[in-house]
């Protein structure tokens, strides 16, 4: 099972382990965004140590009605105990996680 906290900020957080090519683990502390799904945001600095595959370019309509073009990578995370291929937007800033 899959348990969270809500943060200083009133908002839904899990805590995830991500894992690079060189399939090295690093904690991060994710935000749910229930608005935006199907991707785990993350900052270029962070998906750059993980040497994290590129897959192309995404978009996204944002709150705002402006449409947010961001730069997509393959990343896996450690998910309920198994590894799980996700697909990570490039956010920066990412105000989505936080590195532990």
């Amino acid at each position: 099972m899959i348990e969270g906290t809500v943060n200083e900020n009133f908002e839904a957080t899990v805590r995830l382990t991500l894992r690079g090519v060189v399939r090295e683990g690093r904690e991060i502390e994710a935000i749910i965004d229930t608005s935006f799904t199907g991707y785990l945001a993350l900052p270029t600095s962070l998906i750059r140590r993980h040497n994290l595959s590129w897959k192309g370019r995404g978009q996204a309509l944002i709150a705002d009605g402006s449409l947010y073009v961001f730069d997509e990578y393959i990343g896996t995370v450690l998910w309920n105990g198994q590894d799980r291929t996700v697909e990570v937007a490039a956010a920066d800033p990412a105000s989505y996680c936080q590195v532990l």
